[in-house]
């Protein structure tokens, strides 16, 4: 058993949906596509996602294997929240349904691994430009001060929509009392 598949959830004891969420080969989204089926998108929670991926980073999840040893590890190609981690070449799934893609500038989202060019820091570094000019530990870096800030921006929009839908309630409350 991998190290990581007993840290598949969080503290609090929810489970985290790690890897490939269908059991559909890659050959069949075309053939689903042209019946008029809806391909499936990423349904893991976002937020979740992200955060089990800082708790990976911070755990020491990019370390390399005793295995591996000779290889760096690749950023959120060898991470377990990413859809197509440990699939075999036929049974990957595209990386447009994954939740990252959202992050991914429009211009590299046909790459084949767009997920590394998320710009990570407002000069626009991603992690595909530290693979160039980075160390292990500045990508590790990068990568959990974006992760910690997007966590935050997203977990303020979370209470600001939450704040929202109850406004309408404190008023009915307020002219019923």
């Amino acid at each position: 058993m991998p190290f990581w598949a007993v840290q598949a959830g969080f503290p609090n004891g929810s489970p985290l949906q790690l890897g490939c969420r269908s059991q559909r080969r890659l050959g069949e989204w075309d053939q689903a596509s042209a019946e008029g089926e809806p391909m499936p998108k990423d349904d893991r929670n976002l937020l979740d996602v992200l955060k089990f991926e800082l708790e990976f980073l911070e755990t020491g999840g990019y370390g390399r294997l005793p295995g591996e040893a000779w290889r760096p590890r690749l950023i959120f190609e060898d991470s377990p929240t990413c859809m197509n981690f440990s699939s075999e070449d036929k049974d990957r799934e595209p990386c447009s349904e994954c939740l990252l893609m959202q992050f991914v500038p429009e211009d590299v989202r046909p790459e084949q691994v767009p997920c590394i060019h998320i710009p990570l820091s407002p000069t626009g570094e991603t992690i595909s430009s530290l693979y160039s000019t980075g160390t292990q530990q500045e990508r590790e870096e990068a990568l959990g001060a974006w992760l910690r800030a997007t966590i935050r921006r997203l977990e303020g929009e979370k209470a600001k929509q939450a704040a929202s839908a109850d406004l309408p309630r404190q008023a009915i409350f307020r002219k019923a009392g």
